[in-house]
């Protein structure tokens, strides 16, 4: 199963506009209309989901350039340091998405040839990197297997931690816990 939100939402409308539009029954005109409808929004999704981090982070920007030039003064000491933190978040984000994936496969790249290279070297042990690699295999396997328990393919979901709590950064909300079957 694939994670890619790109990969996904590729396949998902391939597979609405060349299997379940035909499908569809032609004297049923709402049926129609709102399966057009779904594949425009699906479209639009696949289109604009690349742009969100950087309209999000524009936005933002913006809002803090308006702060500025309203030359708001305000007595309000938790208002002041709310904005302050709003810009330090943006001074954070500077990494586009694009990049930070670039970086993730390269890692691998990099980490694919040092692991092809260390049965020659004497200098590493292969039962600790073996270990090593074998660890972190796991952990992404866990990580992917969380990534899509929401789509239920899970015979013990319970078994399988949430990805919330598996991604080292923890500033991010967890939705309550269901499957699409429950839907």
């Amino acid at each position: 199963m694939e994670i890619r939100a790109d990969i996904v939402l590729q396949a998902v409308l391939k597979s609405f506009s060349d299997v379940i539009l035909p499908a569809l029954d032609s004297s049923n005109r709402l049926a129609q209309e709102q399966g057009q409808l779904m594949l425009s929004l699906l479209t639009l999704l696949k289109d604009r989901l690349p742009l969100q981090y950087e309209y999000d982070r524009d936005e933002l920007a913006r809002l803090l350039a308006l702060w500025d030039e309203l030359q708001v003064t305000s007595n309000d000491d938790g208002l002041v340091a709310k904005v302050g933190e709003f810009q330090t978040i943006l001074e954070s984000a500077e990494i586009a998405p694009c990049e930070l994936f670039e970086a993730v496969v390269g890692m691998r790249t990099i980490i694919s040839k040092q692991v092809e290279q260390l049965p020659s070297d004497p200098r590493h042990s292969w039962d600790g990197a073996l270990k090593a690699v074998l660890s972190s295999a796991r952990e992404q396997h866990m990580r992917e297997r969380s990534w899509l328990l929401i789509q239920g393919w899970e015979s013990d979901p319970d078994s399988v931690p949430t990805i919330e709590t598996l991604i080292r950064f923890k500033n991010i909300k967890a939705p309550a816990r269901r499957s699409t079957l429950e839907m």
